[in-house]
């Protein structure tokens, strides 16, 4: 389909240096059980399941960018110019968070959305966000932690307040009725397209340093410095080496 797409004249994905770290994290939770990447996001273990999953994710990263699947310059480009980019129809496919729904409403782009991607249609949907908290129910907490993370869940997120978070363009996984609810055709094709996902997480966020890590390599991948197997490679010895320092720090 990429090719197709670029054969047409279109760039297939819109993407920044930081955003790109979304393509990564959706190609890994779409061929990775949740299991083995919950391990490795609170640090408990590496998995071969988890190794073998980040080297095919980046191997295929690797080939699209010298494909040219993404736009040219690539790593000039701020993220947060990325709604307006995509508006000027230049691109196919844009990998963002449920957030973009609204600002691609009031720009009167009418598009669909679709999980990214899973290596079948029987593999479990997870979404990269952690939304409504939920990343603390599956933390391993103290039982302290973990009732006053439920109590913040039940406090904040009543029916009224869910509705109002959904109106303003974000997706929730909480299952609720409410036809006052207005919600736009972009964010309805969001909502359908996760209904039945469960959560993820963005994987940056499992030690402190990680995304600045992450990004460094990211621009270097773009940029044809390093391969995929030589990201695999670095990232892997970050991630050994700030998970020693974050446990370090909590003793």
């Amino acid at each position: 389909m990429l090719a197709k797409i670029k054969q047409a004249g279109y760039i297939p994905f819109e993407a920044s240096v930081r955003t790109f770290l979304w393509h990564i994290d959706g190609l890994l939770f779409g061929q990775v059980p949740v299991e083995d990447i919950s391990k490795w996001y609170y640090l408990k273990e590496t998995t071969p399941a988890y190794v073998a999953g980040r080297l095919a994710t980046l191997r295929q990263i690797e080939d699209w960018v010298k494909k040219g699947y993404f736009r040219e310059g690539i790593v000039a480009v701020d993220h947060n110019s990325l709604n307006v980019l995509f508006g000027r129809g230049e691109t196919a496919l844009y990998i963002a968070g449920a957030s973009a729904a609204r600002p691609l409403n009031q720009a009167g782009l009418e598009v669909g959305a679709f999980p990214f991607p899973k290596k079948s249609r029987d593999f479990q949907t997870t979404l990269v966000d952690a939304s409504d908290s939920g990343w603390a129910i599956r933390a391993d907490l103290p039982d302290s932690k973990l009732a006053a993370a439920v109590a913040f869940i039940d406090t904040f997120f009543t029916k009224e307040s869910t509705a109002q978070w959904v109106e303003a363009g974000f997706i929730t996984t909480m299952n609720f009725s409410t036809p006052e609810v207005k919600i736009f055709p972009q964010q309805m094709a969001a909502l359908k397209a996760t209904e039945g996902a469960q959560m993820g997480y963005f994987l940056d966020n499992a030690a402190p340093g990680l995304l600045n890590s992450m990004e460094i390599l990211n621009a270097k991948i773009l940029m044809g410095e390093i391969t995929g197997d030589e990201y695999a490679r670095r990232i892997n010895a970050e991630y050994d080496k700030l998970k020693a320092e974050e446990l370090a720090r909590r003793k």
